[in-house]
């Protein structure tokens, strides 16, 4: 794999081969062209473009609000911080994956979609359109993608209460997880440090694998009760090899290609890193050099070796941090700042809160979150989230949902249904007969000049709490609003344009102050 790398500070343009590239943008904001083969793209900090081209090709944002064009292929995105927008348009068939927990305002994007769309906001859940299929990564309600959980624990002699406190809530721990998906598998790994003075003691081990993956829960149990506390005769330990291990490990640990996998990794000291034991660079393999393979004849691996193994096993790391201070919490947030993906979840000093830690982590570590979605041209059903979400729909006869925040749903053209459920949203169907559902929450119902030529139908107004938004090239005012009762309902119209029916609704219901007015 050729790597093309670019410079620190500079805006690069980075274009790969016919072959499998690795391109990194580093600081700037940096164009990144996978073309052909099964590329790595990292974006790294800035406002990047990331365009995968042909092949599976995996995208690491990084900070700041990045672009990633997944088009043909079995693509793997990681959008990291900043407000970071997906363009999904691809080929049939194909399969693309998105993880993003910790922007704000990230967007998926349809618009390039030459059939209608499926849109489900939801993490876990799965969309479509054209064919492909684009999964937003979560443990889902009804738990379709299996869950794989390995804990790697330290078991260095300062961490002792901390694993007979976990060895005692096995049981619960097991319930807690295994009802966190319908499929669960557990596997048990662990490390203390490099059995050489002055890293730890000769009885010592860098990383071992205790258990491979499994559904047999007493198994998992058992092989906890089994682990033994060694030594680490200094403070930092070998929490960086034993995660490129179970990482790169994958026949020995068990992971699979269609799983959620998760690393928990637990510890109360922080990591060595690279330069620590400097004998001889690691290599990045899933050996330990040195005698019977106990990694004194190599150094500790580099962040990017540890970043590259977790990336390409697909798996997300949870750090659980038992700190008596706040530097080995730390040291930890400063890596998952690093990685772009993974959370940092605190322990207390004894570990008795490891199940609501761990649940947590998982969730925080795994549920994608996405804001924003735009619509196809065509026929689009699209549902939101727990978020203030933003919603468009283009063209096309759109079935728009918003979930349980303040939602702003638009239509645009289109004979549009819309749902604003919980929350206080803001509903505008755009050009075209629309139908609106407020639902609960003090909900706006808006309108703008230019789309009045059709008579949109206002389902549930409750007066006093919802209200009515006029948009146009000049600030209109009550005055000039029609109000006229047609039977049980109420028409709304502006200089003869009927643009609203509201039903179930008295003319007396209707007047000033349920009105606002602004510039389209």
């Amino acid at each position: 794999m050729k790597i093309y790398l670019g410079e620190d500070g500079v805006d690069d343009v980075l274009s790969g081969s016919l072959f499998n590239d690795q391109l990194i943008g580093l600081s700037g904001d940096d164009v990144l062209l996978g073309h052909v083969g099964d590329d790595i793209l990292e974006g790294g900090d800035g406002n990047d473009v990331l365009v995968g081209g042909i092949g599976d090709d995996l995208m690491l944002g990084g900070a700041n609000r990045d672009v990633f064009e997944l088009t043909q292929g079995d693509d793997t995105a990681f959008g990291g911080d900043g407000n970071d927008h997906f363009v999904v348009n691809g080929f049939a068939g194909d399969h693309v994956v998105i993880t993003d927990t910790a922007g704000r305002k990230d967007t998926i994007d349809f618009s390039g979609g030459i059939t209608g769309a499926r849109i489900n906001m939801n993490a876990g859940a799965i969309s479509t359109v054209d064919d492909r299929t684009i999964e937003l990564t979560g443990l889902s309600d009804d738990g379709e993608r299996p869950l794989e959980m390995v804990l790697l624990e330290d078991l260095s002699g300062s961490f002792g209460d901390d694993i007979t406190t976990v060895s005692g809530l096995a049981d619960d721990l097991i319930t807690a997880i295994s009802g966190l998906a319908t499929d669960v598998e557990l596997g048990l790994a662990s490390f203390i440090d490099k059995p050489i003075s002055p890293f730890g003691s000769t009885s010592d081990h860098e990383y071992q694998t205790a258990l491979g993956l499994t559904a047999d829960y007493d198994a998992w149990n058992t092989a906890l009760d089994a682990l033994v506390l060694g030594s680490g005769s200094d403070g930092p330990e070998s929490q960086l090899t034993g995660l490129m291990q179970v990482a790169l490990r994958t026949a020995e640990v068990g992971w699979s290609s269609e799983a959620t996998k998760v690393v928990v990794l637990a510890t109360d000291a922080v990591p060595h890193y690279a330069g620590d034991n400097p004998v001889a660079p690691n290599n990045g393999d899933d050996v330990t050099d040195g005698p019977s393979n106990d990694g004194t004849a190599e150094d500790y691996p580099t962040l990017d070796q540890v970043k590259d193994a977790l990336l390409l096993g697909g798996i997300v790391p949870v750090f659980a941090v038992s700190d008596f201070g706040t530097s080995v919490t730390e040291a930890y947030q400063d890596i998952v700042d690093y990685f772009g993906f993974g959370t940092v979840v605190a322990l207390s000093s004894d570990s008795s809160d490891i199940i609501d830690a761990i649940e947590g982590g998982i969730s925080e570590a795994t549920d994608t979150l996405i804001e924003n979605a735009i619509g196809t041209d065509f026929r689009d059903v699209i549902e939101g989230n727990t978020a203030d979400n933003l919603i468009k729909g283009r063209a096309g006869n759109d079935k728009i949902s918003g979930g349980k925040g303040a939602d702003e749903l638009l239509g645009n053209a289109g004979k549009d249904t819309m749902y604003g459920n919980k929350g206080n949203d803001l509903l505008d169907g755009g050009a075209g007969k629309d139908t609106l559902f407020g639902g609960a929450g003090k909900d706006v119902f808006q309108f703008k000049a230019a789309n009045m030529a059709k008579t949109d139908i206002v389902k549930d107004y409750v007066d006093g709490t919802d209200s009515f938004r006029v948009l146009d090239d000049i600030v209109h005012s009550f005055d000039e609003i029609g109000v006229t009762a047609d039977g049980s309902d109420v028409i709304l119209d502006l200089n003869g344009n009927n643009f609203a029916k509201v039903l179930n609704t008295d003319v007396a219901d209707i007047d000033a102050s349920d009105f606002s007015f602004g510039l389209a």
